[in-house]
C-alpha cells in the first residue's frame, strides 16, 4: 500500500478536536466529575465552532453582544 493510500484512509480531526483528546485520562484512570463536565462543555463548544449547524451552513457562528439594561 502507497503512503498516500494509508494516509488518505485514515481519520483526521481537526486540531481542536485532536488536542481534547489528548486531555482525556486513560482508560480506567479516574476522572473527577467536575473535570468530565468541563471536558464535554468544551467539546460541545468547539463542536459548534467548527461544525455549523444545518439551518446555518457555511456560516461562522458569532457571539451576541450583551443588551444594555
Amino acid at each position: 500500500m502507497t503512503e498516500e493510500k494509508r494516509t488518505s484512509s485514515r481519520v483526521r480531526f481537526h486540531p481542536l478536536i485532536r488536542g481534547l483528546m489528548q486531555e482525556l485520562p486513560r482508560p480506567g484512570e479516574a476522572w473527577a466529575e467536575d473535570d468530565r463536565k468541563a471536558w464535554l462543555s468544551t467539546l460541545e463548544a468547539n463542536l459548534k465552532l467548527i461544525y455549523p449547524t444545518a439551518k446555518q451552513p457555511g456560516q461562522p457562528h458569532a457571539v451576541a453582544a450583551p443588551r444594555a439594561v
